[in-house]
């Protein structure tokens, strides 16, 4: 359905609407589900970063309280109701997270919009944060066996662009400069309605849930953006290698990767999920047409994919579980 349609999806249905400050909705009810799930993702990730880690711990900092709530209100709010909430920060995007009742939907987009609107954040709650990234720093990767092995040993030999290779964790050193000035020009330049999406998913009824969007989104301002970078580089021209001592993993672990290319254009795509069929859109040889919604068709509708006789599996019988020491007597209690 295009952007901007009104018209009540049916169950299942997925649909994209545009609000005038550019915020994306998108819903898909469900109700064969008790509950919502409401998500909030901006357009932003580690490599859109000026400072290692800034993007990470910026998702930290919008816990930390809103333009007309308290620290920690928003975690409180949520847990109250009966739902549970989170966020992750990736490369190219940042999302914000939480399951609810079906009765709460309406207090957790209250709860979003208010803190896209604007962050509490001070040099208290700064340092606070820098102080839990450090010990999440040290707890996941610096304090266990192969920490950050290979998700972030590898990006730094593969790539030469600093926003590929480097890690959305950074360090104490880096984070500790971190002033409220650059967190509002982070929150303006990359938090706009127009680069954030809206999903909502579960037990709603759609026009209601998109009424509600209107309210408590559509008077946020509109902020345009900083233009995307392109971060492709070419190839490595030659194999590279890089060793990494361990002081907490003695036995030996290697790992190794090459840069992947481009994708391809949708012409070259497959046309149908069939194993036994490698015809393309490109191609007339596969008569299975793709649906309106750029799918491919399931495996059964290819006419060239030959069918595959059902025949009805064994049953299965059971068999005693194996002792791992068969020829071990029982053991005895002390007398």
């Amino acid at each position: 359905m295009p952007l901007g349609t009104t018209a009540p999806p049916a169950p299942g249905q997925l649909t994209r609407h545009r609000l005038g400050n550019g915020l994306t909705v998108v819903l898909l009810p469900d109700p064969e589900v008790p509950a919502v799930a409401v998500a909030v993702g901006y357009d932003v990730g580690y490599r859109s970063e000026a400072r290692p880690g800034f993007a990470h711990l910026f998702e930290h900092l919008m816990f930390q309280g809103s333009s007309s709530l308290p620290k920690l209100a928003h975690a409180e709010r949520v847990q109250a109701a009966g739902g549970a909430f989170n966020a992750v920060t990736q490369r190219d995007h940042t999302c914000y997270y939480q399951v609810v009742p079906a009765q709460a939907l309406e207090l957790v987009l209250f709860l979003e919009a208010d803190r896209m609107r604007g962050p509490r954040i001070t040099p208290e709650t700064i340092a606070n944060q820098v102080a839990v990234v450090t010990e999440e720093i040290n707890q996941n990767f610096l304090g266990r066996p192969y920490g950050g092995f290979p998700a972030f040993a590898l990006p730094p030999v593969l790539f030469r662009d600093e926003a590929n290779s480097h890690n959305g964790y950074g360090d104490t050193r880096s984070l500790s400069g971190v002033s409220p000035e650059e967190c509002e020009r982070f929150f303006a330049d990359h938090y706009g309605p127009g680069g954030a999406v809206l999903a909502i998913s579960g037990a709603f009824d759609p026009r209601h849930a998109l009424d509600l969007a209107h309210t408590y989104f559509g008077a946020l301002p509109a902020r345009p953006g900083p233009p995307r970078r392109d971060h492709a580089e070419p190839p490595p021209d030659q194999e590279r290698a890089h060793t990494l001592t361990d002081r907490l993993a003695p036995p030996p672990r290697s790992r190794s990767a090459g840069a992947a290319p481009r994708p391809a254009a949708p012409s070259t795509w497959p046309t149908c999920w069939s194993r036994r069929c490698s015809a393309t859109r490109s191609t007339a040889g596969c008569a299975a047409p793709w649906s309106a919604t750029g799918r491919p068709p399931r495996p059964r509708s290819c006419p060239r994919s030959p069918a595959r006789p059902s025949t009805p599996a064994p049953p299965r019988r059971w068999s005693p579980p194996r002792s791992a020491h068969p020829a071990a007597p029982p053991a005895s209690s002390p007398g």
